[in-house]
């Protein structure tokens, strides 16, 4: 008989064979995972708790690729459930006060007084913690993970990386057991059926505690005896509150429409009843080592802003409290992790918003005074590339000298300089269970097969992560760690250009090139490379008459040969010391411009013919990941770079400076040949081969001699001497000042861009046009007003 199961994070409706009954299902909407149980075991119409960390997750809309209406939740008149829209994401929110502190982030204002943020000032401390459990030195921590267990869970404390509980309570016959880290030893089991509960432990490992299948019991369990000592009343509920162990001793829970509930341990007594306000993240609840503090982001009642309030557990009141405005307005603000430093002196988050097309950062505030203490920006991709599938490690965890953090379970941020300056590597048995963080040279993972996996531990490369450490500092990214020194693309003014589609002003002159240096190539050069090693022959302007050979089909070097070619002198050669591809020689013949092979997002510079490095920057950093590629660059004197990105961003660089001038979107003039396309080339060029005679090889006579392909493709046409470019864009071949951006003119054309290059002399352009059944070839005279000659002949093929 199906069943059917809702997806608690997005409320996605599925119905699923009930062979399915216990397992796990993805949602193809959010891409949650799905805990299929029957109704009756769930106790309700709203989704399962498939673990505890998740049970409030924000609503996200249905697809969650931009911004959309979502669900707020909260307690309205009467005590009703208040389901209101809220903007970019629903999140299981709940909120603050607007008085607050400012923290600085995006250039916002920081306030000077933090003790403003709340009635009563800022009363909040650094609260370490009194017990010395923790890993120390550099163990080899391998402990198997029961065979029959129904999940392969590992838990972690909240504040302690001394011991771990592994398995799972799906089903009665399950045993989840608790071990020392330190020792390797076992501290005890459990053996009870709590269903799909990952529950909490101790930061001393001797107790532990989950929601019962009942929904309205926090049952506590001794780990020593094996055994329930006792238990909590909570309001029945179908979603697990959030549980945080504040100390060995003292258990907080977060639940909807509840306050903030502060219970002993092991007695389930009530400590302390806290009101929050109507609208609060519920998975940003963390605590301090020491157990005194609390700290959550909510919303405030009257103003609906975000704020990171501080209570104290001990007097059963506020804190302190920091407005969170200047990363986003109210509901465009998500937070799903916040944890305390080792020593409690500072508190870190992940903070989100789809505004403005989505930005994350990486903060931290000073708890001795409220104020920022460092600010990151962390690639809004980056959790998802974390883990593919299902990712159960907190946003954000310390490492235990606080210098580093390990965000999304996978990645390290310096809390200096940001990041990532390292990832935990790519492993195909290493699972979506939780990373813990070992010690200052360790993280502890979950790998293996199903049944047969393990937690054990892996040796960070400390001088590796340095290094990288150091390149992103600098400006760079951890790949950059090794290579040449990199400058920080400058972004500061830079200008948008606008093109459209109307008629413009016809301003643009002709553009003759400098003298030639003299007769050159009386007599060929040789070139002393095999063929099958150069990837790119290039040449400078007539004035200057040099050549370029680059032998860097290499994967880790690069041979530049430079030939005078008026001179015909003997060459003179460099070699670059990691893979590059040779891209581009500035017109003068000084410059030479190559792109990094194993991060192709960076560029960089060396001086003709000596090979030394100028300089080397990034100029898409700014972009997403995959949008940050340079797909083609090309020089437009020796001091002007045009840089086109895979986000499709033309941009004009100044060097050396790295001084972003200006900045064309949305440019695609035309396309690289597809990976199907190129396989076609090979396979018919292989049957001419073997058939001399074939229809295709009469068709195409030559078309399987070697040419250099393009090293730029898709970059507009230079003018001689590199005053104008020619851009394709919405029908219309449009003329630019190449330093200014100004338009200067623009005439309309038809049919898909096929190639374009300015005439030799500088007072003519002409462009191919593709079409099915022709190709039209259309010039431009430069010397007059608009004057359009076209050309039509047959296609070839």
């Amino acid at each position: 008989m199906p069943i059917e199961v809702v997806c608690e994070s997005c409320f996605c409706t599925y119905r699923v064979k009930d062979d399915r009954l216990g397992k796990r299902i993805r949602c193809k909407e959010c891409g949650e995972a799905i805990l299929v149980e029957r109704e009756d075991a769930r106790g309700g119409a709203l989704p399962p708790a498939s673990r505890s960390r998740s049970a409030a997750r924000r609503q996200t809309r249905k697809k969650p690729s931009g911004p959309g209406p979502g669900v707020w939740i909260g307690v309205g008149v009467g005590g009703l459930l208040v389901v209101g829209l809220v903007i970019f994401g629903a999140i299981s929110f709940l909120s603050n006060g607007d008085e607050g502190g400012q923290v600085a982030g995006g250039g916002a204002q920081s306030s000077d007084d933090p003790a403003a943020a709340v009635p009563g000032g800022w009363s909040v401390q650094a609260d370490a913690s009194q017990d010395s459990a923790s890993l120390s030195g550099d163990p080899a921590v391998e402990i198997s993970i029961l065979a029959g267990a129904s999940m392969d869970w590992a838990v972690y404390p909240e504040t302690s990386n001394a011991f771990v509980a592994l398995g799972s309570n799906f089903r009665n016959e399950d045993v989840r057991e608790v071990w020392d880290l330190r020792s390797g030893r076992k501290v005890g089991a459990i053996s009870t059926d709590v269903g799909a509960q990952r529950g909490v432990l101790s930061p001393d490992g001797l107790h532990f505690v989950a929601m019962a299948k009942s929904k309205d019991v926090l049952l506590v369990f001794d780990v020593k005896a094996g055994k329930q000592v006792g238990e909590i009343k909570i309001p029945s509920a179908t979603v697990s509150p959030v549980m945080r162990f504040a100390g060995p001793n003292r258990l907080v829970t977060l639940q909807r429409k509840e306050p903030l509930g502060v219970w002993s341990i092991p007695e389930g007594q009530r400590e302390q009843s806290i009101e929050l306000t109507k609208l609060f993240q519920i998975n940003s609840l963390a605590v301090s080592p020491g157990g005194r503090f609390a700290a959550a982001v909510v919303n405030d009642d009257d103003s609906n802003k975000s704020v990171l309030r501080i209570y104290d557990l001990d007097a059963g009141k506020l804190a302190g409290g920091i407005s969170l405005q200047s990363y986003a307005e109210a509901t465009n603000l998500m937070c799903e992790s916040l944890a305390f430093s080792p020593d409690g002196s500072e508190l870190a988050g992940v903070l989100k918003t789809y505004a403005d097309g989505g930005k994350q950062w990486l903060v931290g505030w000073d708890m001795k005074s409220g104020k920022p203490a460092f600010e990151h920006d962390v690639a809004t991709d980056l959790q998802t590339k974390a883990v593919s599938g299902t990712n159960s490690s907190p946003h954000v965890r310390w490492f235990p000298d606080g210098k580093w953090l390990l965000l999304f379970g996978r990645y390290i941020f310096d809390r200096e300089v940001g990041g990532p300056i390292w990832r935990v590597p790519d492993d195909k048995e290493l699972t979506g269970e939780a990373t813990n963080v070992a010690g200052n040279n360790q993280v502890l993972v979950v790998s293996g097969p199903h049944k047969k996996r393990r937690v054990h531990t892996i040796t960070l490369p400390r001088d590796e992560i340095a290094a990288s450490s150091a390149a992103v500092s600098a400006g760079g990214l951890a790949e950059d760690a090794g290579l040449p020194a990199i400058t920080t693309a400058d972004f500061s003014g830079v200008k948008t250009v606008e093109l459209s589609d109307a008629p413009v002003p016809w301003e643009v002159e002709a553009d003759p090139p400098p003298p030639a240096k003299g007769p050159f190539l009386e007599t060929p050069l040789a070139v002393d490379a095999a063929a099958d090693s150069i990837g790119s022959v290039l040449l400078s302007s007539p004035e200057s008459a040099r050549a370029i050979v680059a032998q860097d089909r290499f994967a880790d070097q690069s041979i530049v040969a430079s030939y005078e070619l008026a001179e015909g002198s003997e060459p003179q050669s460099f070699e670059i010391t990691f893979g590059t591809e040779v891209l581009a020689l500035s017109p003068d013949g000084t410059r030479l411009l190559t792109r990094a092979k194993q991060s192709p997002g960076r560029l960089d510079v060396w001086s003709v013919p000596d090979g030394e490095h100028v300089l080397g920057w990034r100029p898409h950093q700014q972009e997403k990941e995959a949008m940050a590629k340079v797909v083609a660059a090309r020089f437009v004197d020796a001091t002007h770079v045009l840089t086109l990105s895979a986000g499709r961003k033309l941009t004009l660089w100044e060097l050396p400076s790295c001084r972003a001038v200006y900045r064309i979107e949305n440019v695609a003039q035309s396309s690289v040949p597809s990976p199907y396309s190129l396989q076609m080339t090979r396979v018919l060029s292989l049957r001419d081969a073997y058939q001399p005679g074939s229809a295709s090889s009469t068709a195409r006579a030559g078309d399987s001699d070697p040419v250099q392909p393009h090293p730029s493709p898709g970059l507009p046409a230079i003018s001689p001497n590199g005053r104008t470019i020619a851009l394709l864009y919405a029908g219309r071949m449009t003329f630019l000042d190449s330093l200014s951006g100004d338009v200067r003119g623009s005439v309309s054309v038809a049919g898909c861009r096929g190639s374009d290059a300015a005439r030799r002399r500088g007072f003519g352009f002409d462009q191919s046009r593709r079409r099915q059944d022709h190709r039209r070839v259309s010039i431009a005279s430069l010397r007059k007003l608009v004057a359009l000659v076209e050309r039509e002949y047959a296609a070839t093929r």
